[in-house]
């Protein structure tokens, strides 16, 4: 069967190619991914969208709840939707996504599908719902990466209280924001220090707390 596969998706044969696998392998995000991903490749937009729902996320529980979409699933599931020209469904699924991963590719896209000064207020969006996701360490190293200094050492100082950050992440973000966020890394540091003195590696906790307490207040 393996033979057969390569044989027919070298002949860009995207039907023979789907018809070895069987029925639930197609009902899988991986194989539906790329099934739906030749599909779009022949120009078939159709075919690729109806691959995909075979994989779509199916109701669990008592509460008919639908289960968190794959996300290499829900990647091609938002090229089908733009190839569709369902601009509008494809910006819902992005946030959608973000909100539930703050993965940084979703929000950067999300944003960069605005034009004008609608960019910024989509930043914005971004950025904020970061800083209040109930996962602090989750939602500061969104800001950290996309960069967004300033927002980022607002919510150390807003948040920082009784929240705990895993010591490496604490001093390597320091590390950047020291220079302009004096106190935000004092406390950032502080946090990596009794994380890591939690986990008795006080090598590490006293090398964090040497460096909040060499920083000019």
């Amino acid at each position: 069967m393996v033979v057969l596969r390569h044989l027919a998706d070298g002949a860009s044969d995207v039907e023979a190619y789907r018809a070895t696998f069987s029925t639930a392998a197609l009902e899988t995000p991986a194989v539906a991914v790329e099934v739906s991903r030749r599909w779009l490749a022949a120009g078939q937009v159709e075919a690729a969208g109806q691959a995909l729902r075979l994989a779509a996320p199916k109701p669990k529980g008592l509460r008919g709840r639908l289960a968190a979409p794959d996300f290499g699933w829900e990647s091609a599931w938002l090229d089908y939707l733009e190839a569709a020209g369902d601009a509008a469904g494809a910006q819902a699924v992005r946030w959608a996504s973000f909100q539930r991963t703050l993965d940084l590719g979703r929000a950067k896209a999300f944003v960069a599908r605005f034009d004008g000064f609608d960019d910024v207020e989509a930043e914005g969006q971004v950025l904020a719902y970061a800083a209040e996701h109930p996962d602090f360490e989750k939602g500061l190293a969104l800001l950290m990466a996309w960069p967004a200094l300033p927002e980022a050492s607002q919510m150390i100082m807003d948040r920082a209280e009784q929240r705990q950050i895993a010591p490496e992440r604490a001093e390597a973000w320091a590390a950047k924001l020291r220079r302009r966020f004096p106190a935000a890394t004092q406390r950032l540091l502080h946090l990596g220090a009794a994380a890591a003195r939690k986990q008795r590696a006080l090598k590490l906790y006293e090398r964090l707390t040497q460096e909040a307490d060499a920083i000019a207040p």
